[in-house]
């Protein structure tokens, strides 16, 4: 199958922007899983697009949230239009709401939900790892763990027992470094990934480390493998009132 695609590569998170139509629409996970096994490009991830919606949608191959792929997806929309600044509309699987794309040459950022929740995982043997619940996916925080697989395993195991979200990050987070590692399980493609970088692992581990603040803004860089993602929050009283992530994104038309 020839599938015309646009890859997008925000921070090294390789992403597949694929046309929706009545063919991929029963295909999905099939050509998710051909883009991501099948070619030597490096794809993390693959979402569907329906350009003609309003707002434009974004379908993620299982579902989940991916705040990468929605700042990629206003990117590519805003160049066909030829906006070089500005602001867009998408709407993406996982949230509810439309959510607002800002477009800066090749930045794009993404404005996100500020809902979200505390919890926490239970790993064998009675050691618990905190959790924040976003919209789409929930991300653990596993601060000075080992980032491989064997040490992945036994979280996400626990995870799929524990948590409901359609995906699952697992934040490898060097504290002294300041440098994150970001797996991602997306459960209806039976896929698990140690991502470049992950924008919504990269807001979780935001609001984690800003749980504390109580009124102000809060911005961050986070270092990933493929780059960095810039977060930025804003609180007041101790509750989030406005968050984003950014950062540049390169665009290329495949087939």
């Amino acid at each position: 199958m020839n599938i015309r695609f646009t890859l997008a590569d925000p921070a090294g998170n390789k992403t597949a922007l694929v046309p929706e139509n009545e063919n991929t629409a029963a295909l999905r996970r099939e050509i998710s899983r051909q883009l991501m096994e099948g070619c030597d490009l490096g794809i993390e991830q693959v979402g569907f697009y329906d350009e003609s919606a309003a707002p434009p949608h974004l379908q993620m191959m299982g579902g989940e949230f991916c705040g990468n792929a929605a700042r990629s997806f206003g990117l590519m929309l805003a160049k066909r239009r030829g906006m070089a600044e500005g602001y867009l509309d998408i709407s993406v699987s996982g949230m509810q709401q439309a959510l607002k794309v800002h477009i800066a040459g090749e930045d794009a950022s993404v404005h996100l939900s500020t809902e979200h929740t505390f919890s926490s995982l239970a790993l064998p043997g009675g050691d618990k790892l905190p959790v924040v619940e976003l919209p789409g996916i929930s991300h653990i925080i596993a601060e000075n763990f080992s980032a491989d697989p064997q040490t992945l395993a036994p979280i996400l195991q626990a995870a799929e027992k524990q948590l409901s979200a359609p995906a699952v990050g697992v934040l490898f987070w060097d504290a002294e470094q300041r440098f994150l590692r970001p797996a991602v399980c997306v459960w209806a493609q039976g896929s698990t990934v140690f991502e470049s970088s992950c924008g919504s692992g990269s807001l979780a581990l935001a609001i984690y480390l800003k749980r504390e603040v109580q009124s102000g803004g809060c911005s961050m860089s986070i270092a990933q493998p493929g780059g960095r993602i810039r977060v930025v929050l804003q609180k007041l009283d101790g509750a989030l009132i406005s968050c984003k992530i950014g950062g540049e994104v390169a665009l290329t038309e495949m087939e």
